[in-house]
């Protein structure tokens, strides 16, 4: 299984049993369609084995991504609501599982706090896929578009500076032996990141915020999937008790213990932790 599916695991912990009650076994021939593209989807699809691709209509001659054992399909459509977003065709002969949205559905309903897991893990699978889109656009030498242009140039190249850190990082932590100086560079990139953003966008005043113009929004877009991986920084955006400093949040930042989906999600909120505002807190 690759990463996907082990998240998904691990934010079902408990509740396996319960979220697999009604689970469907499935199998597609070469050719078949697994998901239609504008088709509403009834659920996760978990693939067990097979190779499957990834299909837009709008993109006939472009190579979808390929996609197997592990992989989780129906992902956006889960989030977001409607349609599918995408097609996905099988290669070979798919074995995969069907959790249906009803029953992710109850199983939430029942335990928000599992729900709450289950969502993260979800965040989380799609900023591991921005991160490996990243480093393959690295290796291809294509530049950033889309929300960067809408930042200033060093801002937008200070955000692909960090995507950059993040993407080999996440090809490192594959490693038997981690480089420690990737670490540092990551950190040192966000950091760069946080101070360039404060003296471009200063806030108006002690407790009115900066404007929130298009730049920040496209900076919003970018980190987002990033924050989403993190403990403490994910609690502060989210705001459950409707402000971002709430006890629990305060509690992780007097301990100094980073956490998150994963290592690389532990690493990001440590980013956050070593910020002089929770410095401050600490």
């Amino acid at each position: 299984m690759n990463a996907e599916s082990l998240l998904l695991l691990q934010a079902l912990d408990g509740a396996v049993d319960q979220a697999f009650a009604d689970v469907e076994p499935c199998t597609f021939a070469p050719g078949e369609c697994l998901v239609q593209e504008g088709e509403a989807v009834d659920g996760l699809l978990l693939i067990s084995s097979g190779v499957v691709q990834a299909q837009w209509a709008d993109l006939v001659d472009a190579q979808g991504p390929l996609l197997g054992p592990g992989s989780a399909l129906g992902d956006i459509s889960y989030l977001l609501g409607g349609v599918a977003r995408a097609s996905v065709i099988a290669l070979e002969s798919v074995d995969a599982l069907r959790l249906s949205r009803q029953g992710l559905d109850t199983l939430m309903e029942g335990d928000p706090a599992q729900g709450q897991r289950l969502f993260r893990a979800l965040a989380a699978i799609n900023a591991q896929r921005l991160l490996l889109q990243t480093h393959a656009q690295m290796g291809d030498g294509v530049a950033g578009h889309g929300a960067a242009s809408l930042m200033p140039e060093p801002l937008a190249a200070a955000v692909q500076r960090f995507k950059q850190c993040a993407a080999a990082v996440e090809v490192d932590l594959r490693r038997s032996s981690p480089d420690p100086v990737l670490r540092r560079d990551l950190m040192t990139a966000f950091d760069t990141l946080v101070r360039l953003t404060g003296s471009l966008f200063p806030p108006l005043s002690g407790e009115t915020p900066a404007p929130d113009i298009a730049a920040l929004q496209a900076l919003r877009l970018e980190l987002l999937p990033y924050l989403l991986l993190t403990r403490s920084a994910e609690r502060m955006y989210r705001k459950p008790r409707g402000y971002a400093g709430d006890c629990l949040t305060i509690a992780w930042m007097y301990a100094d213990e980073p956490g998150g989906a994963g290592e690389l999600g532990i690493l990001l909120d440590r980013c956050f932790l070593n910020q002089p505002a929770a410095r401050a807190v600490a």
